[in-house]
């Protein structure tokens, strides 16, 4: 089989963009106005960072060509701030949650396996990526994923 690249969505992620242009703009006109300074430029803070975010994930995603998911023969590699790969070999299953796409790991396979104790509760916080604003919709991703952990447990 051969590689898939699944990249960030040009219209949602200009979209997003634009969106948190339009707030931090308002933020700055409703500073000009003197009137509940400290909440807008808390605005213009939280905005503007989300913007300046999501704008370097997106130039530095098309510029370099390097896709956000890439699925090949035997593993997974997903591209965020640092790159990271999952093996098709260590996986069970992969499911769709919210706008989640959940790994569930083979019993003792999972890296870096650390619970969470919350009084006396150890809650097991899972793996997973977002899979939101992609050229693909996370179904059909899962559905890709699937199929190539059930060719990697089958092999010929």
């Amino acid at each position: 089989m051969e590689e898939i690249k699944v990249f960030h969505s040009l219209k949602k992620n200009a979209l997003l963009l634009l969106a948190c242009v339009f707030f931090v703009c308002a933020a700055v006109f409703l500073i000009s106005q003197g009137k509940h300074v400290g909440v807008f430029i808390v605005g213009i803070i939280f905005f503007g960072g989300a913007g300046l975010y999501l704008g370097f994930l997106f130039l530095r995603e098309r510029l370099s060509g390097k896709a956000y998911l890439v699925i090949s023969d035997k593993s997974l590699r997903i591209n965020t701030l640092k790159e990271r790969e999952v093996l098709f070999s260590d996986v069970s299953s992969f499911n769709v949650a919210g706008d989640m796409i959940c790994i569930n790991y083979k019993k003792g396979k999972r890296p870096n396996h650390k619970d969470i104790r919350v009084g006396r509760l150890f809650i097991d916080p899972g793996d997973s990526f977002l899979s939101v604003r992609l050229t693909q919709k996370p179904e059909d991703i899962c559905a890709m994923l699937n199929k190539r952990v059930k060719a990697a447990s089958n092999p010929k």
